[in-house]
């Protein structure tokens, strides 16, 4: 399983020459995989006052989300990545930078959030450090604040005696993490996962959700809508034969 131990060392040692442009491949580049599937199903929440990355990596969607609110603050257990993100981002004043332990939120106010966006990073964290971050949307979110966050939904694929998977496991995901499982934290968090996205990536599966989370009583706490998409990666490949015009569309 991918340790918290496992991502520190991991992704300090990471070769990042292409800035993590590697990951865009099959939409064609970034720019198609933020136009075509990332966009869309955020557009409703942004722009936003004040908006909180957790593991940007380099800047591939930080590069896009920067220009959507008064304030960013950047946060990832790599100072290497925060380093990189400071001097591609030199110019833009707005921008706050955070090291943190992989599971918190230091120096980041409570309620002083509007939206939490985080893409294919905690997909690679287990549920106990899952549990963590949900904690601390809870602390930082603003009273109409939101988050959409891209994580695992392996563990419904754990055999029924608890060993090994009836899958196979690719991408380093997290083992022990469901969509259930994270929409349960939340309610247990005092927040509402009001819509989750179940899709599959590098394979059949649906190995992956985005969860888009807000505080009950929010405008946006809703009856949770659960909606699986087996198709995410005939979406990324049609993206990538014919541009982000072509993206999500639900």
């Amino acid at each position: 399983m991918p340790s918290l131990e496992y991502n520190i060392r991991g992704w300090a040692r990471y070769d990042w020459s292409n800035r993590g442009d590697e990951w865009s491949q099959l939409w064609g580049g970034t720019e198609n995989l933020w136009r075509g599937s990332i966009e869309p199903r955020i557009r409703v929440l942004i722009p936003a006052g004040h908006i909180l990355e957790i593991a940007p990596g380099f800047g591939r969607a930080t590069q896009y989300l920067k220009d959507q609110c008064e304030t960013m603050t950047l946060v990832d257990l790599t100072e290497r990545c925060i380093d990189a993100c400071r001097e591609r981002f030199a110019d833009d004043n707005h921008l706050r930078y955070v090291v943190n332990d992989g599971k918190s939120l230091p120096g980041v106010e409570d309620k002083s959030i509007d939206f939490v966006f985080t893409w294919d990073s905690l997909v690679h964290v287990e549920m106990d450090i899952m549990e963590c971050y949900i904690a601390e949307l809870a602390r930082v979110l603003t009273a109409e604040g939101t988050a959409f966050i891209h994580h695992s939904n392996v563990a419904p694929f754990r055999n029924p005696d608890g060993e090994g998977f009836s899958i196979e496991i690719k991408g380093a995901r997290g083992q022990t993490v469901s969509a259930e499982l994270v929409r349960k934290c939340c309610d247990d968090a005092g927040l509402v996962c009001y819509k989750q996205e179940l899709i599959n990536w590098s394979c059949d599966h649906l190995i992956d959700t985005f969860s888009f989370i807000t505080r009950k009583g929010s405008s946006h706490d809703r009856t949770p809508e659960i909606v699986e998409n087996p198709g995410f990666m005939d979406e990324a490949r049609r993206i990538g034969k014919m541009g982000w015009r072509h993206g999500y569309s639900h």
